[in-house]
C-alpha cells in the first residue's frame, strides 16, 4: 500500500486539498478544490500532473465539511489516482492555520498546542 500526505486548507468560501508522496522532500500528486460554498454555485477544479479539469456542481455544498467529503469522495474515487485510493492510505493529515501565534513551522497538534491555538481564535474565528 502507497502511503501519502494530505494538506487541507479550509476556510468559509472554499476547501483546497493536495496529496502528497512521502518522498524526501514530499511531492505532490493532486491538487482538487471546491470554491463558491457561500456563493453558489460551486465550483470543483482538479490537477493531477499536466491534467486540469474544472466544473460547475450541481450538487449543493452549504458547509466547509461538505465540500471536504465531496473533494475526498471524488479523489478516492479517480481510478488514474492509485496512489490515494481510500482514507487508510494516508499516514498523515496537516491543516493551514491562518494565525499560528509563536509557531514559525509546522507542529503537531496535541493538548498544548490546540490550547495555544485556540486563544488565537478571535484573530481568525472561521
Amino acid at each position: 500500500m502507497t502511503r501519502s500526505i494530505l494538506s487541507v486548507n479550509a476556510g468559509s468560501s472554499s476547501v483546497k486539498i493536495t496529496f502528497y508522496n512521502l518522498e524526501n522532500p514530499p511531492r505532490a500528486i493532486a491538487d482538487a478544490e471546491i470554491s463558491g460554498i457561500t456563493a453558489p454555485p460551486s465550483s470543483f477544479k482538479y490537477q493531477k500532473g499536466a491534467s486540469k479539469h474544472k466544473e460547475e456542481l450541481k450538487e449543493k455544498l452549504n458547509t466547509p465539511q461538505d465540500a471536504f467529503s465531496y473533494l475526498l469522495k471524488r479523489c478516492f474515487s479517480d481510478r488514474e489516482l492509485s496512489e490515494i485510493a481510500s482514507v487508510d492510505d494516508l499516514a498523515y493529515i496537516c491543516h493551514r492555520v491562518v494565525h499560528g501565534g509563536d509557531y514559525h513551522e509546522a507542529v503537531e497538534i496535541n493538548d498544548e498546542t490546540l490550547h495555544h491555538l485556540e486563544a488565537l481564535e478571535d484573530l481568525a474565528p472561521l
